[in-house]
């Protein structure tokens, strides 16, 4: 309920909720994960990030927990330290927050990111010497761990000392021009999405592509599906026009591929 109460604004009566969850059961660690999200939507980070540690109480199986002896703290010098992050939740999630990697170096530490491939060219171009890696180092190379969703707090991240380097990642610049001469420049570019994956979390994020009709109509402007796979073909169904890539996709990749060989 408080989880309920939090997402359509109530955020009082929603930390209520939660202190009433907790005395009836105080252990409970998914109300206390969740007990996060009012503290976080009204700007208090500190509570709210402490709070959101008991996720990995609650997910326990999906979450791999460090070592009892490489659990960083915050205080404990990270001057010649291999620190190993790794990645927890979804891609959106890890482009967010990976920005707080660079923060580890700034305290010394040699940071290895273990993080699915799809995302390394990506990450690379952030300007970190972090190591990106699909596997866990060797153990005696790791002094201390932790999934990269804790980062925030066990950096004291507040509003004011949230890392903002803008932008801080960066677009390949041979498919930024390649995609410039495919789309051009006479229109403005709108590009959409709107849903995603089957799974839970998808619940109250995803909408009609109906929805796009009213900006389709503003002059001048060219809307682009960024859509891929799951709810694609929705896009045949419609009576305004939204400019399809998915040919287009896989022949700019052969072309760079091609570039590339050459």
């Amino acid at each position: 309920m408080g989880q309920f109460i939090a997402e359509i604004g109530q955020l009082s009566a929603a930390i209520d909720s939660f202190k009433q969850a907790l005395k009836i059961k105080p252990d409970y660690a998914e109300a206390y994960a969740n007990f996060s999200l009012p503290h976080l939507l009204q700007g208090s980070l500190e509570e709210g990030l402490k709070l959101y540690e008991w996720r990995l109480r609650k997910n326990a199986r999906t979450v791999a927990p460090a070592r009892v002896n490489r659990i960083w703290d915050g205080k404990q010098s990270l001057n010649a330290k291999q620190f190993l992050a790794y990645e927890e939740q979804g891609l959106g999630d890890m482009i967010q927050f990976c920005r707080h990697l660079p923060l580890l170096e700034h305290k010394g530490a040699d940071v290895t990111f273990k993080v699915k491939p799809i995302l390394h060219a990506l990450l690379q171009t952030m300007d970190s010497n972090t190591s990106l890696s699909t596997s866990r180092p060797e153990e005696y190379k790791i002094d201390f761990e932790t999934p990269l969703m804790s980062l925030p707090h066990l950096l004291n991240t507040s509003l004011e000392t949230i890392p903002v380097m803008n932008p801080y990642l960066f677009a390949d610049q041979h498919r930024v021009k390649k995609w410039g001469e495919i789309l051009g420049a006479n229109r403005f570019k709108f590009g959409i999405c709107w849903r995603g994956s089957k799974a839970k979390i998808d619940v109250g994020r995803s909408f009609p592509r109906s929805l796009f009709e009213a900006i389709s109509k503003i002059p001048n402007l060219e809307l682009i599906s960024l859509h891929k796979g799951e709810g694609e073909d929705q896009i045949s169904n419609i009576d305004f026009d939204i400019t399809r890539l998915v040919l287009t996709f896989k022949q700019v990749r052969m072309r760079l591929l091609i570039q590339q060989l050459l």
